[in-house]
């Protein structure tokens, strides 16, 4: 792909679900300045485009569908850091708009959008992240269900043609059937130190209902996760690049430090671990 330097004169990225079948790529581009970064997509040909500016505060694209229509977030600046705003834009009328969101006033971040137009994320309320879905269209905003546990946190991280959605909630990793409350994915790991840093996360879905994500501190088990008493000081396990079948059982991908971002139809499964890029057939 060629480099957006010489166009924009800055510096680009490419983030986290951000190809269609076209070609089309979405991401941001910077001068090494927050404030200044836009968000930007490339065509199947390589050229690259600048979206319009939401009240001409920072912004990155974060994912794309079939169709053309490009989700990402705008930051408000603000006393403490900045305030995210959820929109959407077409690349056909050219029309950017910004999604409802901001529950308390505190910011909306989408991560994936379907080709039927569902878009999925998080809003912050009582300064917690809360998994949301926008609806097709009209772009209402819905809070899914949590599970039944004393975590506040939850996101939803991508959602397939069908509409099931994917996510983390806690430190679980969890599908959220359509209209249904979550389910959690199994996590490979009998004992849970409560204050291990074990977040998990489910990160993509393909349209069979085949899942990748991220284990921390994966150890191969098949039975039901245990708390058990915390360790003397913090600990980070390594994380491990896993896949869920449509049964949602489970399959480690990658040794340790691997990391999963994303699937296609054959569940294919792509991240990267210590010794760079790596594709899981």
């Amino acid at each position: 792909m060629p480099n957006s330097t010489a166009h924009l004169k800055t510096k680009s990225k490419v983030i986290r679900f951000p190809i269609a079948e076209d070609g089309t790529v979405v991401g941001y581009s910077d001068d090494g300045t927050f404030l200044n970064t836009i968000a930007v997509y490339w065509d199947p040909s390589g050229a690259v485009h600048a979206l319009p500016r939401l009240h001409d505060w920072a912004m990155r694209a974060t994912a794309v569908n079939n169709l053309g229509l490009i989700v990402g977030t705008a930051y408000q600046p603000a006393a403490a850091g900045s305030v995210g705003h959820a929109w959407i834009f077409d690349k056909a009328t050219g029309v950017l708009a910004e999604l409802p969101g901001a529950i308390d006033g505190s910011g909306a971040l989408p991560h994936a959008i379907n080709d039927a137009g569902e878009i999925v994320g998080s809003v912050i309320v009582n300064s917690w992240h809360r998994a949301v879905r926008w609806s097709a269209g009209t772009h209402e905003l819905t809070l899914l269900p949590l599970l039944q546990s004393e975590s506040r946190y939850s996101e939803a991280t991508d959602i397939n043609a069908s509409g099931t959605i994917v996510g983390t909630h806690g430190s679980v990793p969890v599908v959220w059937p359509v209209g249904a409350a979550p389910i959690p994915l199994p996590t490979g790991r009998c004992t849970r130190g409560l204050a291990t840093f074990d977040t998990n996360a489910a990160v993509a879905i393909n349209d069979a209902g085949m899942v990748a994500g991220t284990l921390m501190g994966y150890d191969g088990c098949t039975g039901p996760s245990k708390p058990v008493p915390p360790p003397p000081t913090p600990q980070f396990p390594p994380s491990h690049a896993v896949r869920w079948n449509t049964a949602h059982e489970l399959e480690q991908l990658g040794d340790a430090n691997s990391v999963a971002t994303a699937l296609n139809a054959l569940g294919v499964t792509v991240g990267y671990d210590r010794l760079g890029a790596q594709r899981w057939p």
